[in-house]
């Protein structure tokens, strides 16, 4: 049915569009290996779930669960960046991160430059949901949404295993693919939009003390 007919997800939200200086971060922390901008992503996305979305009265998953890498991909890369942003976002939102809840089974090619349906196919059959996710309420966390191909076929697989329910928690959405969106059909609020340049700013003025994310780093 996900595949078929997606999204599949209860609840997704872009935090901020995919353009300068988010995307440049994202860029630095997933080929430069610039760990510091985990630590950065994930504290502004926090931020942007808690005054957005939780401020609002919407109830928290229970678990984050970073879109996994193939064992081959993360030896090759040394680190997965939506577990190094999950894992600030986490601590942030006092919420449990789970990197042992899903596997990635397939080393499936690169996304970057194949369309939505190729991304599609791809992807199909690409998780496997290893530990109990029964009755379970789940955030899938990745950097970017672009077709949701990646999302979907991971919410497909959770859902499959018994899930009550995913939201998609990305950084940033690609402006090529439509705006970044906050949908739930209990949700309360109206659905908000993606933010630039200036809501990054907001959100670090707005960090609560000893929470700092900090300067931008080179």
């Amino acid at each position: 049915m996900c595949q078929a007919q997606p999204p599949c997800w209860g609840r997704a939200f872009s935090a901020f569009r995919y353009e300068f200086p988010v995307d440049s971060m994202i860029r630095r922390l997933k080929f430069d290996g610039r760990l510091v901008f985990g630590r950065l992503l994930g504290q502004l996305l926090a931020l942007e779930l808690r005054r957005r979305l939780y401020a609002r009265g919407a109830v928290r998953p229970r678990f984050i669960v970073p879109v996994p890498l193939h064992p081959a991909r993360l030896r090759e890369r040394g680190f997965n960046q939506a577990a190094e942003i999950a894992r600030f976002a986490g601590a942030l939102l006092a919420m449990d991160v789970r990197e042992d809840l899903v596997v990635r089974n397939r080393d499936t090619p690169p996304q970057v430059d194949l369309d939505a349906a190729a991304r599609r196919r791809n992807l199909r059959n690409a998780f496997a949901v290893t530990s109990a996710v029964q009755d379970r309420q789940i955030a899938v966390l990745d950097d970017v949404l672009t077709t949701g191909a990646t999302a979907t076929a991971l919410t497909g697989a959770l859902m499959a295993a018994g899930a009550r329910g995913v939201e998609l928690w990305t950084v940033a959405r690609t402006l090529g693919h439509g705006p970044a969106f906050v949908r739930s059909p209990d949700a309360p609020g109206r659905a908000g939009k993606t933010r630039g340049i200036t809501a990054v700013r907001g959100s670090l003025a707005s960090t609560p003390a000893g929470a700092r994310p900090g300067p931008f780093p080179a």
